[in-house]
């Protein structure tokens, strides 16, 4: 999160620095306040080219011999 990497105790924010962080959250929770949602990732476009040519190149040849 926001404190980086932490690896020792040393690495943490002071007590009153957690103390401050914490009250701020409980006020933003009393206010109904949410975090913004992260972003969804496009929908694959049925136009786009599969991800793996080879193997749908295969399937293609597949289903010729096949049919």
């Amino acid at each position: 999160g926001q404190f980086g990497r932490i690896t020792s105790l040393a690495d943490l924010p002071s007590s009153a620095e957690v103390r401050r962080l914490v009250k701020k959250a409980a006020m933003l929770i009393d206010a109904g306040v949410r975090a913004p949602r992260a972003p969804r990732a496009p929908k694959a476009r049925p136009d786009a080219a599969p991800v793996n040519a080879t193997a749908a190149a295969a399937r293609r040849r597949a289903t010729a011999v096949k049919g």
